[in-house]
């Protein structure tokens, strides 16, 4: 039986677009909630100065690895010959976003002296991708039609 090699026209899309709404909170405007808020308010607000909780501590460590992985989707997406332009440019929007966003809550755990690689324990259901997932997408072949 021959296997057919799976195509990034289905699978890298969903894989770019599962992860094309994930964002932080905007550290200058606390009324901004992302996709991933928890119930907390974004620790960066006027009381910058008020502790943070476990919450905050734990939203940041999970969203790091979260956007880390994004853009590393983002990367096996952009290595790929014959990728169709919009999820090309797909791909390269997720990775410019998902880095400043890093970068801030990189800055949060830095304010709240929390160590940059928290244990997190989001899974592949909670937004993470498998490793095998993550194979299967570099595997893939871009589609040429």
């Amino acid at each position: 039986m021959k296997s057919t090699p799976l195509t990034l026209s289905a699978l890298g899309a969903a894989a770019v677009l599962a992860l094309a709404g994930c964002s932080a909170p905007e550290p200058n405007n606390p009324a901004e909630h992302s996709t991933h808020d928890m119930g907390t308010t974004s620790p960066s607000d006027a009381s910058v100065d008020a502790a943070q909780n476990e919450a905050d501590e734990m939203f940041a460590s999970m969203m790091v690895v979260h956007h880390e992985q994004a853009i590393e989707m983002s990367d096996i997406l952009l290595s790929k010959r014959g990728l169709a332009p919009e999820i090309q440019q797909l791909a390269q929007d997720i990775k410019d976003a998902q880095s400043p966003e890093i970068e801030t809550l990189r800055t949060w755990q830095e304010q709240w002296n929390v160590p940059s690689e928290q244990p997190h324990s989001m899974g592949e259901d909670d937004g993470m991708v498998s490793e095998e997932n993550l194979e299967k997408l570099r595997q893939a072949e871009a589609d040429e039609g």
